[in-house]
């Protein structure tokens, strides 16, 4: 069975959110409304005639849409790296959401979000030690380079393959394990045991 990577997940929310929140402020353009009118006429005046709100929120949803869907001048910076700074700045955004009528969906999108992201800090999915990505590194050349350790046995008793189909698929596991594209996860278990008596 396969594992949440609440990271991801999180982040396919925050595009949702986002693109959403895009959409609802080009309605707000057409037709300005605060959420909270029913409360207070007070707020109005961030939609109209002046729409400050909608311009608001256009920009921070452009802004979470370049940073999840990363554009060339932000992928790989520490900017889009830091899980903290969508923490701090994701609070905001989706305050700014709450309050046009047209972007209260967004707001609870980006809320759901944020507490996934929250969770996925708190597991330490992302880890930033440079000595753990060091570790990592080296144990993907040592998988790779040391794969057929793993299969020898499996391929041939249980799976009753070739040699040569052994070498073929291992080659095709190293090709997959160096492409940068591909984070491989290896869960290994290990059973011991003691001969009867």
């Amino acid at each position: 069975m396969g594992r949440l990577i609440k990271n991801h997940w999180g982040r396919l929310i925050i595009l949702t959110a986002a693109l959403y929140q895009v959409a609802a402020a080009v309605e707000g353009f057409f037709w300005p409304k605060i959420f909270w009118d029913f409360l207070t006429k007070n707020l109005d005046g961030a939609v109209k005639p002046i729409p400050i709100l909608q311009i608001i929120n256009l920009l921070s949803g452009l802004g979470m849409l370049a940073l999840e869907w990363p554009l060339a001048f932000v992928a790989g910076t520490s900017i889009h790296r830091s899980l903290e700074f969508r923490l701090a700045i994701l609070p905001i955004t989706a305050l700014a959401a709450t309050f046009m009528y047209q972007s209260t969906n967004p707001a609870i999108y980006y809320i759901i979000g944020m507490a996934v992201y929250f969770v996925a800090y708190n597991e330490g999915e992302l880890a930033q030690d440079p000595r753990l990505k060091e570790i990592g590194a080296f144990l993907n050349v040592n998988i790779a380079e040391g794969v057929e350790g793993f299969t020898a046995s499996l391929f041939r008793d249980v799976l009753d393959c070739s040699r040569e189909e052994a070498v073929i698929h291992n080659a095709h596991v190293r090709s997959e394990l160096r492409a940068k594209g591909v984070h491989a996860i290896f869960d290994f278990f290990v059973v011991t045991g003691m001969k009867p008596m």
